[in-house]
């Protein structure tokens, strides 16, 4: 009994990081106060989700109403804001830093480091509240293929005199892979002893630039600090 009481005290949790508390008599609002199913087979006595499927039906039963329709009518880009509150809350007590079911799952599917994770969980947490359909497998197969991508080529030698290419920035759209739409990232970099323009893409290596590449490339000189810009000219 003692045990029990100490475990549901922890549950009364502020998980709003934003939040500010005005005075120390101030009651904890009971919109953000977890209540997460119970599992005495886990260390912390509190139920850990088997996949991102589940983490939707746990954190839909743990989560206040009026919690949930915050999150869903937030941005994607607020949801950084719930990183120290809700995320930090997941991290700990689903077992994302220490080898739990749920870190096991998403390791298999790349995503490794505890952070990544629970912003994994609420960006898609989101995507499900508003309808979006969730295909973790996909999206993590393209997070893979976008990493492969966006790498820079190890010394960058130019394939007419083999001396070294300076990258300068890359491009960025879409490309069809086995019927299936993937990120593109091509490199742009120049030859430093004849200044031409090189591209570099990870399963095709370098080249010189294909006409509608070149025509984007002749459409950004002169923009200082360039580190990224869309293939396609918006």
């Amino acid at each position: 009994m003692k045990m029990s009481c100490l475990v549901m005290l922890s549950f009364i949790f502020l998980i709003c990081g934003c939040k500010k508390r005005n005075n120390a008599n101030e009651q904890i609002d009971p919109k953000y106060a977890v209540k997460p199913t119970l599992d005495s087979n886990q260390p912390k006595g509190i139920y850990i989700p088997k996949d991102i499927n589940d983490c939707f039906v746990e954190l839909k039963r743990m989560l206040h109403p009026e919690f949930i329709r915050e999150i869903k009518e937030s941005s994607q880009s607020d949801l950084i804001e719930y990183h120290f509150g809700l995320g930090m809350w997941m991290r700990n007590n689903w077992g994302l830093w220490r080898g739990s079911r749920l870190q096991e799952y998403f390791v298999e599917l790349g995503y490794e480091h505890p952070d990544h994770v629970s912003g994994t969980i609420l960006f898609f947490f989101w995507w499900h509240l508003n309808g979006i359909p969730v295909d973790i497998e996909r999206q993590a197969e393209v997070n893979k293929y976008s990493q492969q991508m966006k790498e820079e080529p190890n010394n960058p030698l130019c394939p007419e005199h083999s001396v070294q290419i300076k990258i300068m920035y890359y491009l960025t759209g879409t490309v069809m892979k086995e019927n299936k739409l993937f990120p593109r990232f091509i490199h742009v970099g120049y030859c430093i002893e004849t200044s031409k323009i090189w591209t570099y893409e990870f399963e095709k290596g370098w080249r010189r630039p294909e006409e509608v590449i070149q025509k984007r490339i002749d459409e950004l000189k002169g923009i200082k600090g360039l580190k990224s810009a869309p293939i396609e000219k918006p």
